[in-house]
């Protein structure tokens, strides 16, 4: 077997102990895990078996499928028939791990695109999937001057960022839709034209880091925008009562720890929750602290017109 460590933050270790040569390709990529979970891969070697006791994935090659997880151990033990694997399913398992491990820190991973404006602050963008939170990001960046601290998963504290994904993909049809400028700096997929533009996500990590756009990983969440595109020339910044936002934002510090969304999907097993109920009136109390402490807007237009908005009040930086 082969050993990894995947590092988030400063007090979260998850080790991964495989045979299966898929997941040591991937893990040997980074890019396949860390651009959802927040963290460092580290090889450490091979090895005869699992010298952990707690917080490890194991996965290994079998002639049969079979799924074991410790909760309070944080550990699963993942037995797989050659070709069932599907690598996402591992590292949305990873997440959940890594939020049982945050949680007894009062820390939570919220999936969103956060932006430092200025030397401390930052504004999160919370949206569904497609909603337009990446194309928002690298509007901000690219006219504003913003620092990217997540385009997937953050991890906070509080309103305070520790450290976030900074991967970013778009998708094809964002692209040209709204940034026609990066077609000619981009690497197209050469399959693209069987697929619709708005299926195909797009990496421009190269694109970024040639042109210098900023990275960050400390601040403290001014605003809050829950956004939903559409395009429309037409933008709408409005408020909620004060109980539907702290319930809005209890949701959002859940969902990595209950896994609800998430199902090993090639071996047919729901990953568990991993939330623990000691912890659940201190998330609900910092869910109030957060919206008490950074405005929270819902925010509907078009990625263009939002971005404007949403730049024009904050500044550049």
């Amino acid at each position: 077997m082969e050993k990894f460590m995947v590092k988030v933050g400063e007090n979260a270790k998850l080790f991964f102990f495989t045979d299966n040569e898929k997941v040591i390709r991937k893990l040997r990529e980074e890019t396949s895990l860390t651009k959802t979970i927040p963290g460092e891969i580290v090889y450490i070697g091979e090895c005869d078996e699992v010298d952990e006791t707690s917080n490890y994935i194991k996965v290994t090659d079998s002639l049969f499928n079979n799924v074991k997880i410790d909760k309070e151990n944080n550990t699963a033990d993942i037995m797989v028939v050659s070709g069932c694997l599907f690598f996402p399913d591992l590292v949305y398992l990873a997440m959940s791990m890594f939020a049982n491990i945050y949680q007894r820190y009062n820390s939570y991973f919220i999936q969103s695109s956060v932006l430092k404006y200025d030397d401390n602050h930052s504004i999160m963008i919370l949206g569904d999937p497609n909603s337009g939170k990446s194309s928002m990001a690298y509007g901000l960046m690219d006219g504003y001057g913003y620092d990217l601290i997540s385009n997937d998963n953050v991890l906070i504290n509080g309103t305070k960022t520790i450290c976030g994904t900074k991967d970013m993909q778009m998708r094809l049809g964002s692209i040209k839709q709204n940034f026609p400028e990066l077609i000619e700096h981009i690497e197209i997929p050469k399959d693209h034209l069987e697929h619709s533009d708005w299926n195909i996500k797009v990496y421009i990590n190269d694109y970024l880091k040639a042109n210098n756009f900023g990275y960050a990983d400390d601040s403290i969440i001014t605003d809050i925008y829950n956004i939903s595109t559409f395009d429309s020339n037409i933008s709408y910044i409005s408020s909620r009562e004060k109980i539907d936002e702290y319930l809005k934002m209890y949701e959002e510090l859940t969902k990595q720890i209950r896994s609800n969304r998430y199902v090993l999907v090639g071996l047919d097993y729901p990953i568990p929750s991993f939330e623990d109920e000691k912890y659940a009136q201190a998330r609900y109390q910092m869910a109030k602290a957060i919206v008490n402490s950074a405005s929270f807007h819902d925010a509907k237009g078009s990625v263009k017109s939002l971005t404007k908005r949403i730049g024009d009040i904050h500044g550049k930086k």
